[in-house]
């Protein structure tokens, strides 16, 4: 099949499945029954409480077309639990652990940990290989159809672990914190998903979202596309902008808007259009794709969750020699659909300085407001709050 019919057949497939989604979100796929999985290795958490792994499968085939793939899951459950969190981590979300280093800063098992002594269920997470593709042959395909795997496995973690939580205990919240692409799966989950809305058994559930550093595809074509050799410019967190922390230093911040490095191989692998940030001028058609099958795509994206709560850590400033990624900029173009307080239960955008790269909002310098000197110790507090962090809201 020729690339232009590729991009052509994706084209029309989003369109047919964005005006089904026009009464509700896209279908979820299924999961099977869960056997013992093998979590070694410093990757995962390990106590004090009784751990237990397991390996499922996620098939969501007969809902979008994304095969199954396998994810292997550690969870540790406290007395009287306040809650449960599930932890998606970035890149292809292959790592248990997440991208962030253990000094300064906070990895994954650090802040689950953390979370189960402040008496929280938590969830961690490692797929087979990169949920991003939806094909088995590593040859790439629409983004969007793909995320309707952590989309599935999260509403199973809901209706399997978390119910029975919230049944004892009805003030315990169902939340998820997400790292860079991880992040993505979150607000796909939201926006395509159901995860904020619709009706029925495993949608409409979500409390808390907790973004770090992203997400990276809320405009995937923006960041891919290429017009007179230059990318697009986006200011985050500009005046008026609902949700932004008026306590962030700088109160705003211009990042071009463009992927490059490691991220433009992977958006080339995972949507299987080799041409992202390649100019001087990216065809029509890619960006159409592209558009298509972001977090914002302007057909199946939906922006109204009011029963969600969602707290989004974007570096504002990074330490010489780094340079700023499109992390926060991409954060800004999924913000800036929220434009009324009736939206959401409640949105906050923080802006994090001094961060160690263009990711890394746990070492970063967090808003004043929270008195404390880490990014890490500001998205524990906001998770562990008891109006804005993981409660229950539905």
């Amino acid at each position: 099949m020729n690339r232009t019919l590729s991009v052509l057949l994706l084209v029309v497939a989003a369109f047919l499945i964005g005006s089904h989604a026009q009464s509700g979100p896209p279908t979820l796929g299924t999961v099977s029954a869960p056997t013992a999985g093998s979590c070694t290795g410093s990757s995962w958490i390990t106590g004090p409480g009784q751990v237990t792994c397991n390996h499922t499968f996620v098939d969501c085939t007969n809902a979008t077309g994304a095969v199954s793939l396998g994810i292997t899951y550690a969870y540790e459950t406290p007395p009287a639990p306040k809650g449960t969190i599930v932890f998606f981590s970035g890149g292809d979300g292959t790592n248990a652990n997440g991208d962030e280093p253990t000094d300064s800063t906070h990895s994954i098992q650090q802040y689950a940990e953390d979370y189960y002594n402040f008496g929280y269920q938590v969830v961690q997470t490692a797929w087979k290989s990169e949920w991003e593709d939806p094909t088995s042959t590593n040859s790439g395909g629409n983004i969007g159809y793909a995320a309707c795997r952590p989309a599935t496995f999260l509403s199973w973690i809901n209706t399997t672990y978390y119910a029975p939580i919230h049944q004892a205990n009805p003030t315990a919240g169902m939340c998820l914190q997400g790292e860079s692409a991880g992040s993505g799966a979150g607000a796909y989950s939201l926006a395509w998903y159901g995860a904020g809305s619709g009706t029925g058994t495993g949608y409409n559930y979500l409390d808390k979202l907790t973004i770090l550093s992203g997400p990276p595809f809320s405009n995937i074509a923006a960041g891919c596309t290429v017009t007179g050799g230059e990318s697009p410019v986006v200011q985050v967190c500009p005046a008026g902008q609902l949700g932004c922390n008026p306590n962030n230093n700088p109160p705003s911040w211009n990042v071009v808007l463009s992927f490059g490095g490691g991220p433009v191989a992977d958006i080339d692998d995972w949507s299987g259009i080799n041409a992202c940030s390649q100019g001087p001028n990216t065809p029509s058609q890619d960006t159409a794709a592209w558009k298509a099958m972001s977090i914002a795509d302007g057909n199946i994206g939906s922006f109204s969750y009011p029963q969600t709560y969602i707290t989004s850590w974007l570096c504002s400033s990074v330490e010489s020699p780094n340079v700023m990624n499109e992390s926060s900029p991409e954060g800004q173009t999924l913000v800036q659909n929220f434009t009324s307080s009736s939206q959401l239960k409640g949105l906050i955008v923080n802006g994090v300085s001094n961060c160690a790269n263009s990711e890394f909002v746990g070492g970063g310098t967090p808003p004043s407001n929270y008195g404390v000197q880490y990014g890490w110790q500001a998205i524990e507090m906001d998770m562990e709050d008891s109006t804005k962090g993981c409660v229950s809201h539905h």
